[in-house]
């Protein structure tokens, strides 16, 4: 703020460090071995009102002479409009510090915002597309495929179809090949292809004997 840059280099963190061990600049330490100095914005937007002050001050003395003989103002007076246009400048350096503060806010919670959107996006699209997926597989099953799933979540705690095969007439049915992953008793997945048989029986696994 008082250098007017993002990056104060060296010179200038040590020239605000006097500041503040002087008592320029209101600021308190940790009282470490290596003193780490902080202030507040209140106390910096007072020390830049009161240097402000002094500016203007010192180049109205520069740029407009004193007639001879005392100052026509009046002590009580100057030292209200002293109190008055410090108050100004104190607002004033407060409020820039503010909306720098609040505009680098304001970005970082634009982009969270936006990094929400999203991931919830992404989880809905991806929602909607395995909806559609199933929907799609469920709705051009076929009668015999249909009871073979229902025979296997049954004898399941979960599983997925990878693969059907063609299915082939029997003389009891059809026989239907299947290819699919599935869970029992425990977390480790696996894979199997069987055959099925789908008769009057209902569905019946086939073995190498049959």
């Amino acid at each position: 703020m008082l250098y007017r840059t993002r990056s104060p280099n060296d010179e200038q963190l040590n020239s605000v460090r006097r500041l503040v061990e002087s008592g320029a600049l209101l600021g308190r330490s940790d009282g470490g071995r290596r003193a780490t100095w902080t202030t507040t914005e209140a106390a910096l937007a007072e020390f830049m009102a009161q240097w402000q002050l002094r500016k203007i001050s010192q180049d109205r003395r520069r740029d407009v002479p004193s007639p001879n003989g005392a100052s026509g103002d009046r002590p009580n007076e100057a030292a209200h409009l002293e109190l008055f246009y410090r108050g100004m400048w104190r607002d004033y350096f407060l409020a820039v510090m503010l909306r720098r503060r609040m505009t680098h806010r304001s970005t970082a919670f634009r982009r969270a915002v936006l990094a929400g959107q999203v991931v919830v996006l992404a989880l809905l699209v991806g929602f909607v597309l395995g909806s559609v997926r199933e929907f799609g597989v469920r709705s051009t099953a076929t009668t015999e495929q249909r009871a073979i799933e229902a025979w296997i979540a049954e004898h399941t705690d979960a599983h997925v179809v990878t693969r059907w095969h063609p299915p082939s007439a029997a003389a009891d049915g059809v026989v239907v090949c299947v290819q699919y992953r599935y869970r029992k008793d425990s977390l480790r997945w696996i894979h199997t292809e069987r055959t099925f048989l789908i008769g009057g029986e209902g569905v019946t696994e086939m073995t190498l004997e049959d």
